[in-house]
This record gives structure tokens, C-alpha cells and sequence, in this order.
């Protein structure tokens, strides 16, 4: 496989140590540096690229589970979403007794952004 190139893998299959290695690398070589351009640290960026699938939200506990966060890891990122502007929190519609965390525009537009510079 060329360097730089990862396969697409499910959640759950098994992916070959060089391959893991790799994603490292460029994990390191180029989203590190675009994030800290854009004063944005790695858990931000996890929780905005999930917030920006979920027009409707999640709760902290689903956003959690998708990136991989313990529950108190997963409220200091949405505390910071929602003080920095990029998300907020409302109640379900159908349910609530649940809260749903939500991209803001801010939160959307910075996810953008991100993509854009990361595609440049």
C-alpha cells in the first residue's frame, strides 16, 4: 500500500500493526498541525466531527461512546463546546428527560473550516 494511503476498515476488524502505525503517523504529521493553527485540541475536533453527523444531537453518552471518551472526559469536551460557542445543549423533543448536545453554527463553521484545511 503506498505511504500515506490506509485502507477502510470496519469498526471491530482487524487491521495490521503497520497500517495502525501509519494512521498514527499521519495523524501527527497533519491534523496536529491544523488543529493547533486553529487553537482546537484532538477531543474538540473528535466531538465536532461527530456533532456535524448529528443534525439532531446526542446525547453526552452516545457522543462519548463515538469518540471514545469516559463520561467525565466527555462532559469537560461538551462544557467546552457549549462555553466556547460551538455547541448547546437542549432537551429531547420526544423525551424530556434527555439532553442532547448540538453543533452550533459556530461549531459547524469551524468544522468546515477544519476540513477545508485539511483538504488544502
Amino acid at each position: 500500500m503506498p505511504r500515506g494511503q490506509l485502507s477502510a476498515a470496519a469498526p471491530g476488524a482487524r487491521v495490521p500493526a503497520a497500517e495502525v502505525i501509519a494512521a498514527d503517523d499521519l495523524v501527527v504529521a497533519r491534523l496536529l498541525p491544523v488543529l493547533d493553527a486553529h487553537g482546537v485540541g484532538l477531543d474538540v475536533f473528535r466531538a465536532l466531527r461527530r456533532l456535524s453527523d448529528a443534525a439532531e444531537g446526542l446525547t453526552v453518552g452516545e457522543l462519548g461512546r463515538l469518540i471514545s471518551a469516559t463520561p467525565p472526559a466527555t462532559t469537560r469536551v461538551v462544557d467546552r463546546l457549549v462555553t466556547e460557542g460551538l455547541a448547546f445543549r437542549r432537551a429531547d423533543a420526544t423525551d424530556r428527560r434527555r439532553v442532547l448536545v448540538v453543533a452550533s453554527d459556530a461549531g459547524r463553521d469551524l468544522w468546515r473550516t477544519l476540513v477545508a484545511a485539511l483538504d488544502a
